[in-house]
């Protein structure tokens, strides 16, 4: 809530202060002390902390790995917040390869038509712009474009990929 009215500063010290005492009471591998780890890290990745946040998301991602298991789909979001804040510290690359992984499993599991394989295709291809793969960038908007004009229709509008890296040519 602190954040959304952006008193992020605030919001890093009560949110700080939640994850020590859940982290003491219930442990570090409970997963309400996960999840207020990750919303710590989010919260660090706003006031452009990105390297502290990095550090939080990647033993958020190990634990989430660990106990669900890396196909599940918590560990999945948590494998694109770390590839969004590596985008962050210019690390395109690592990046790349997070957000190929989680567009691989979602296209294993969940249809190639749904929503969030679209919205992987989509950061996918976001950040191959960064790098200059210009060609599979936009072979993943079109793609992404596509689908979303044969579910919505053209009358819809234009899905957010293709506007944000269409422009950075």
């Amino acid at each position: 809530m602190l954040g959304n009215l952006d008193k992020h500063n605030q919001a890093e010290h009560l949110t700080r202060h939640i994850f020590e005492v859940r982290e003491a009471t219930l442990g570090s591998q409970h997963p309400d002390t996960l999840a207020t780890k990750g919303t710590l890290a989010l919260t660090l990745g706003r006031l452009g902390k990105h390297g502290q946040a990095a550090d939080l998301q990647r033993d958020v991602l190990r634990a989430s790995e660990a106990t669900l298991g890396r196909q599940h789909p918590d560990t999945l979001a948590n494998k694109v917040t770390l590839a969004w804040t590596l985008g962050k510290l210019g690390n395109h690359t690592e990046a790349e390869t997070m957000k190929r992984d989680v567009l691989q499993a979602r296209e294993a599991r969940l249809a190639s038509l749904h929503r969030d394989t679209f919205a992987a295709k989509g950061s996918l291809a976001v950040t191959l712009g960064e790098l200059g793969k210009h060609i599979e960038a936009e072979r993943l908007e079109r793609d992404v474009l596509r689908a979303s004009e044969a579910a919505l229709g053209t009358d819809y509008g234009t899905p957010w990929p293709l506007r944000t890296t269409s422009r950075r040519r």
